[in-house]
């Protein structure tokens, strides 16, 4: 659809059956219950029928996807299209792989719709409810899932794509209690932003201002702070009626701070909170903060891999559109977290796209 090849993703074709109970099945996948729902479809608690593998199953609907973006299509260069930005998102997903990121499984392709299989999650860090203020959570939950974001950042932010979305409905805990960042839609890659769809009241003071910004990763750190202000006061920073207004607020104004906060904690929130996004605490920062380390008696490890694991051909992988204009070469074959090209002449050039991946072989075939 819309010139987009998704055979060189390696995308199936499938199928949905339709139960009389009401649940779905879609190729390997029975879709039991509806667990959520986003702008582009619903989100399915399914069931793997082989081995009986809990996972969520994200539905994209392609006539919602065409009626948000499709009158942009004649007008915009691939990078904006919409069903590249899906394959942007599916190809994200595939090459984060972090204990703190859900892990991404398969997409499939159906007449109507796409679905994304990925990592189930029993629970999301905080309900949002018009009912302000929300129970906080304990001051002990909070650091450990703000530990586990800050990681799950700092991968995301090591492979020069920023999150763009991050908030507490995109924060799941697992059974075992980790957080794991969720929902790369809004994801970006910072040397080639597009046009942002940010969730308002996270948006961060540059991008009320530039819904395309040359802060995409400090304005993560932004958010960051917005989810932490609410973990533990139970409100948002900022609040006003309409959009326009909260903008305005988020630009100028300064949250109050309940006199009972941590004094540790509230110098945090302050520091992430900051408007101006250069003198913003940097996520190697956070790993020095006192309230996150309870005064350096729990450090906070990083999780990145060494520097001789990356590669500038990393940036190659995430340049939207790639593995459409790889097409001339023929056929791919992905092996160790590495593309092989073939091409018509018999050359081979190698895209090293994710030094973390298994070490697998999987056959791309390029129409």
């Amino acid at each position: 659809m819309a010139g987009y090849d998704w055979g060189a993703f390696g995308i199936p074709n499938a199928v949905v059956i339709n139960h009389q109970d009401g649940s779905r099945t879609v190729h390997n996948y029975h879709l039991k219950k509806v667990i959520g729902s986003g702008s582009f479809g619903l989100v399915y608690l399914g069931i793997e029928r082989q081995k009986q593998k809990v996972v969520a199953v994200k539905e994209y609907m392609k006539h919602r996807l065409c009626k948000k973006f499709g009158h942009w299509l004649k007008e915009i260069d691939d990078r904006d299209n919409p069903f590249a930005m899906l394959g942007f998102e599916i190809e994200a997903m595939r090459q984060l792989r972090h204990p703190n990121i859900v892990r991404f499984y398969q997409v499939l392709n159906t007449e109507r719709s796409y679905f994304i299989v990925m990592e189930y999650c029993p629970k999301v860090s905080m309900v949002l409810t018009t009912k302000m203020p929300c129970t906080p959570l304990s001051v002990s939950n909070a650091r450990r899932y703000f530990r586990d974001l800050i990681q799950a950042v700092e991968f995301v932010h090591s492979r020069d794509l920023a999150h763009c979305d991050i908030k507490p409905e995109n924060l799941l805990i697992n059974k075992r209690n980790r957080l794991l960042l969720a929902d790369f839609s809004s994801c970006q890659h910072i040397r080639c932003p597009k046009k942002l769809f940010t969730s308002p009241a996270f948006t961060s003071p540059e991008l009320c201002v530039d819904l395309v910004g040359d802060y995409l990763q400090p304005s993560d750190v932004w958010s960051m702070g917005v989810v932490l202000y609410v973990w533990t006061t139970g409100q948002l920073p900022f609040q006003q009626r309409d959009v326009l207004s909260l903008y305005r607020s988020i630009q100028l104004d300064e949250p109050d701070y309940p006199t009972d906060l941590d004094s540790r904690l509230q110098h945090l929130l302050r520091r992430l909170l900051d408007k101006n996004p250069q003198t913003r605490i940097t996520l190697s920062e956070l790993h020095h903060d006192p309230w996150i380390t309870k005064r350096n008696k729990r450090p906070l490890p990083s999780l990145l891999p060494s520097s001789s694991d990356k590669s500038d051909a990393l940036d190659l992988a995430f340049q939207p559109g790639l593995m459409h204009r790889l097409l001339s070469y023929g056929s791919a074959r992905k092996k160790s977290g590495s593309y092989h090209i073939s091409s018509t002449d018999k050359s081979m050039t190698t895209f090293i796209v994710d030094p973390v991946q298994d070490a697998h072989v999987e056959q791309i075939e390029f129409a």
